[in-house]
């Protein structure tokens, strides 16, 4: 992996390193065991977080989208804008 540092005159921009690895190298069974921790307070699954992260990416959407309908509980969500987002998005 080379290290190029770009600089500008007013301030330093930093470090970039070339040919980084990205989310999409990652496997997806590796993005599913860490999005499947993805809790609030309570210790259930965010599904507000579950929805944000469907919304990044069509693989985050395979990913996230499962799980936000597995942690849905109609008890806990009293308006249903949450169900229409995950039945809203593609």
């Amino acid at each position: 992996m080379a290290l190029q540092v770009l600089t500008n005159q007013d301030a330093y921009i930093g470090p970039i390193i070339a040919d980084a690895p990205s989310l999409v190298d990652i496997p997806e069974e590796l993005l599913l065991y860490i999005v499947s921790h993805v809790m609030s307070d309570d210790g259930s699954l965010d599904t507000a977080t579950l929805m944000a992260l469907s919304t990044v990416s069509r693989q985050f959407q395979r990913i996230a989208t499962p799980l936000a309908y597995e942690a849905f509980d109609t008890r806990k969500h009293k308006s249903v804008s949450v169900f229409t987002h995950l039945v809203g998005t593609p």
